[in-house]
């Protein structure tokens, strides 16, 4: 099982890709 911290830190990382592949 993944640490919920390990996922929240997942979690922004695929947002901040996303966002720097929008711009």
């Amino acid at each position: 099982m993944v640490n919920i911290s390990e996922q929240y830190f997942l979690h922004i990382m695929g947002k901040s890709t996303i966002i720097l592949q929008k711009e």
